[in-house]
């Protein structure tokens, strides 16, 4: 699901986010299109990885990181 958000806010269908900030670092990436080609070959347990991001964005406020958690 964050993977997704990201990809609405990128594209403007979706609320800025601080999602990229928190979850960049997990996987070494700072921009979304790195995050596009990182998510290609991604094995389940890498996108389940970014669960401590997308709390760490939940706990800055961050309304899609909130909504992701509920």
């Amino acid at each position: 699901m964050a993977l997704q958000a990201l990809a609405r806010a990128a594209d403007g269908r979706g609320a800025a986010s601080s999602l990229l900030d928190t979850i960049g670092p997990i996987i070494r990436v700072t921009r979304f299109e790195e995050l596009v080609r990182w998510s290609v070959t991604a094995a389940p347990s890498e996108v389940a990885a970014l669960a401590p991001g997308v709390a760490a964005a939940a706990a800055g406020g961050d309304a899609m990181a909130n909504a992701i958690l509920d």
